[in-house]
């Protein structure tokens, strides 16, 4: 007798090239005692994936994957932020960045 049957599983993705670029949104300002705020990155299409990156100062996102996603724990100065955008095949990623003023 043989065996239990053995099945195999193939995801297949079709990116749409439609997709818009990276956009992270306009610069942001804020005084204290806001130490939060919400992004504005551009929204993407399915299978396609923005992720957020912090490049400068601190912050924590919510969800890195979530246009619109929070970040806290923002403190004085100055949050340089990144949106990239991975469309698979149909480009090469494209990025572009916010910053996040905390004045005094």
């Amino acid at each position: 007798a043989c065996g239990a049957p053995i099945g195999d599983q193939v995801s297949i993705f079709v990116f749409d090239d439609t997709n818009p670029i990276a956009d992270a949104g306009a610069d942001q300002e804020f005084c204290t005692p806001v130490s939060s705020t919400t992004m504005d990155g551009s929204s993407v299409i399915f299978p396609a994936v923005g992720t957020w990156s912090l490049l400068s100062g601190t912050g924590v996102f919510s969800d890195i994957n979530d246009p619109n996603a929070d970040i806290s724990g923002l403190i004085i100065g100055e949050v340089v932020c990144m949106w990239t955008v991975d469309n698979g095949p149909c480009a090469s990623p494209t990025s572009d960045t916010i910053s996040i003023f905390i004045f005094d």
